[in-house]
């Protein structure tokens, strides 16, 4: 079963030392394919419980993204690599429902060939969660910003987003309503595939968020020289309605009686 999941930021860093680049149209939805495998889900991060919480009410949830599509600024590009991400829904003494986040597991990717298909001159990134987690009936909200690791020219803290400017996505089952030129985009909603254990499928769009421009590249002061490369070959930053991410989703949980 595919599901998608696309390192958004990917785009971005793909497009850094590369030209020739144009920029594409908004991405169709990207539905399950029945050859996706489902994949084994690991609940080692789940957060503690806090005082008072109900613990036979309250559940460990680990996400997979398995596969997917991230169109930013100029750049498109297919999730490779999957994306975890561990949270918990905990019932408190007085009924009421908290959230509390545990880890996003990300590794990383290639974002883009070498200019020569050499290995110098290859872009790679990796995702980080830098705050802004909430759930609601399935819809999420994540910030996230996109670390520049190779080629030397993007280490040192050079990332598409910041924890002060991340991205900020908002993740919908549901059909979203964009700006121009984006046009609506439907997920899917959650399927229970089996009960024991709890494994569901679902996939999550947004493309209504704005992606910021590339900031700390080594060599930026006080000219911001590389920043400037990566955000001209890129499109960034790119405003709402230009941007879309798809994350086909694999969810397992646990109730935390279970994990003891």
């Amino acid at each position: 079963m595919k599901r998608t999941a696309t390192v958004l930021f990917a785009a971005g860093a793909a497009a850094a030392l590369t030209a020739g680049l144009a920029p594409t149209a908004s991405a169709a939805p990207v539905r399950a394919a029945a050859d996706d495998p489902i994949p084994t889900f690991d609940f080692s991060d789940c957060p503690k419980l806090p005082a008072g919480a109900k613990k036979e009410a309250s559940y460990c949830i680990n996400v997979v993204v398995t596969s997917g599509k991230l169109i930013t600024g100029n750049i498109a590009n297919d999730v490779t690599e999957p994306i975890k991400i561990t949270y918990s829904s905990v019932v408190l003494e007085d009924n009421t429902y908290k959230t509390i986040f545990g880890a996003m597991k990300t590794k990383e990717s290639k974002m883009k060939d070498g200019i020569f298909k050499d290995p110098f001159t290859e872009v790679w990134g990796k995702a980080e969660y830098v705050g802004g987690f909430t759930v609601q009936r399935f819809n999420i909200t994540m910030d996230i910003k996109m670390n520049l690791t190779r080629p030397f020219l993007l280490v040192g803290g050079c990332s598409i987003g910041s924890n002060s400017n991340p991205i900020k996505l908002k993740l919908v089952t549901g059909t979203t309503n964009p700006p121009p030129p984006n046009t609506p985009i439907t997920g899917k909603k959650y399927t229970v595939l089996s009960t024991s254990p709890h494994v569901a499928s679902l996939t999550h769009v947004d493309n209504s968020f704005e992606v910021p421009g590339a900031t700390g590249c080594w060599l930026d002061t006080p000219l911001r020289l590389v920043s400037g490369l990566v955000n001209s070959q890129a499109g960034l930053p790119a405003a709402a309605g230009k941007n879309t991410v798809i994350f086909n989703e694999y969810l397992s949980q646990k109730s935390y009686s279970e994990l003891g």
